[in-house]
């Protein structure tokens, strides 16, 4: 490979060969989330009082009483761990499963030890309401795939829309399976983690289409400016193939995401440690979907790009894009590397033998 050619294919970038690797990432994915799909559907997810209904109690103590010290108290006494969260100043409540009335006097009891208190609120829901919950939570992220089919095709292309749906159904499947074998409760914050792992996703993955089509323009502006400058060619310069193109532009893209998955994760990290045990499922569901989203967005939309497009082609172009014979290279020149404006670039690439036999034997192939 020539001097000119390394410049051109590898410009100040990582060179991280993603696109060759695309059967590992697709038999990881399938890795992390079969096993976990198998467990659900033999013992089911280990779903807590949001969507198999319990009991809610609220109470207000007249003394200040530690959020630790009841929770301390109420886990020797229920067989199912409560959740118990601060409502205001000496204010609890307190969700639990359903309780018998025996049960019930029981806990009253236990509340009883830590100080004098008043019942504000003692409700039971009922399986009715838990499954409304659960129909609502389906329609939440049936609604939200629906408006990201359609965002995701408006802006790029029907093709970059099931890329982005397939990663998002893969980061989702990855948080039920993690769930699932390791038995952790699932609540209305776990329908609030997979959102947030959903929106992070989507976010990382537009990122990804966006280096895309701006590498695919700039292709477009140096094969015609060549053509214009006098190219020993007949033709313009071949455009870098397609694997290569999403290749370089995932590594373009690569410190980016990088960084970013690192500083949400510290953060969620710490609150894990620190938060304490109400939000701790949510934590972990946010944790599990930040490194399935990070995954999907740099492997597998890619990896989806590249192969529907040596399937199907160019069929998922757009009208105005396939009829488009003739591009304006002034368009894109904020687009184009500086290196590639400085004059003594384009006589050595004009001059280089080895490329242009290259590129006219690449050009002879695509045609």
């Amino acid at each position: 490979m020539s001097t000119v050619e390394e410049r051109i294919r590898n410009h100040k970038y990582p060179a991280y060969n993603f696109m060759g690797r695309r059967k590992l990432w697709y038999a990881l994915a399938l890795l992390a989330i079969i096993p976990g799909l198998i467990v659900a559907a033999i013992f089911g997810l280990n779903q807590g009082i949001d969507f198999t209904g319990g009991t809610i109690l609220q109470v207000e103590y007249s003394q200040p009483v530690e959020l630790a010290e009841l929770r301390v108290s109420l886990n020797d006494l229920l067989l199912h761990e409560p959740t118990i969260q601060e409502a205001g100043d000496n204010q609890f409540l307190i969700r639990t499963a359903v309780l018998t009335e025996a049960e019930r006097d029981a806990l009253l009891d236990t509340l009883a030890e830590l100080g004098s208190f008043e019942v504000l609120r003692n409700e039971s829901t009922g399986s009715v309401f838990s499954m409304d919950l659960l129909r609502k939570a389906q329609l939440s992220m049936l609604i939200a795939a629906v408006l990201i089919l359609g965002y995701v095709t408006i802006r790029f292309r029907f093709d970059y829309a099931i890329a982005a749906i397939a990663a998002l159904v893969h980061d989702v499947l990855v948080i039920i399976s993690v769930f699932a074998v390791f038995r952790f409760e699932v609540n209305s914050y776990f329908v609030a983690a997979l959102l947030t792992t959903v929106g992070y996703s989507i976010n990382n993955t537009i990122v990804v289409f966006d280096r895309i089509r701006e590498n695919e323009a700039k292709e477009a502006a140096i094969a015609l400016m060549c053509k214009e400058d006098g190219s020993p060619l007949d033709e313009p310069v071949p455009a870098t193939p397609y694997p290569q193109l999403v290749n370089d532009s995932i590594n373009q893209t690569l410190t980016r995401s990088v960084n970013t998955v690192a500083a949400v994760m510290l953060l969620l990290l710490s609150l894990l440690i620190l938060g304490g045990s109400t939000i701790r499922m949510f934590i972990i569901a946010l944790c599990v979907g930040m490194v399935a989203g990070f995954f999907s967005s740099l492997c597998l939309v890619g990896s989806l790009l590249v192969d529907l497009q040596r399937r199907f082609g160019d069929r998922f172009a757009k009208k105005e894009q396939a009829e488009e014979k003739e591009f304006d290279p002034s368009d894109y020149m904020n687009e184009v590397p500086e290196e590639f404006l400085d004059e003594d670039f384009w006589p050595e690439y004009l001059d280089d033998p080895e490329l242009s036999e290259m590129m006219q034997n690449d050009s002879n192939k695509r045609s």
